[in-house]
């Protein structure tokens, strides 16, 4: 009996330590970068859209079934009302981007982008607290 609840509680931590983490999309937007700014082209609110992170492998269950894979270092600046982290990023297409991650203080809410710079447009993904 030992023996099987030892390797039961072996297969939860094991399990565990290999969970993804979901988050659910509160709202998608999508940017392109204008006269020096970056405006607001299309935002959703979508009802059944996840964000899963599993280690740098980041998908979206988005209509493109979005693919992005994170490479490098982090980089952190520090903000007043945030904190935000950078990473080289690649894209399912091998297309380079940017991941941002911002966390902000007060809500607990984060703000997933993935920029591409060279051709100026911006994806963010809203998670909000539950």
């Amino acid at each position: 009996m030992k023996k099987i609840a030892l390797m039961i509680a072996l297969l939860f931590i094991w399990g565990a330590s290999f969970s993804q983490n979901f988050n659910k999309v509160s709202t998608s937007v999508y940017s392109s970068y204008e006269y020096d700014t970056w405006v607001t082209k299309e935002t959703y609110y979508p009802k059944d859209m996840y964000l899963t992170i599993d280690g740098n492998d980041i998908r979206i269950n988005n209509n493109d079934e979005s693919h992005y894979k994170t490479y490098g270092s982090s980089k952190k600046t520090i903000y007043d009302t945030h904190d935000c982290y950078t990473w080289s990023c690649i894209d399912k297409k091998g297309v380079p981007c940017i991941f941002m991650m911002k966390k902000f203080y007060d809500s607990g809410t984060f703000i997933l982008s993935f920029v591409y710079l060279k051709q100026g447009d911006m994806y963010e993904y809203v998670i909000e607290k539950q």
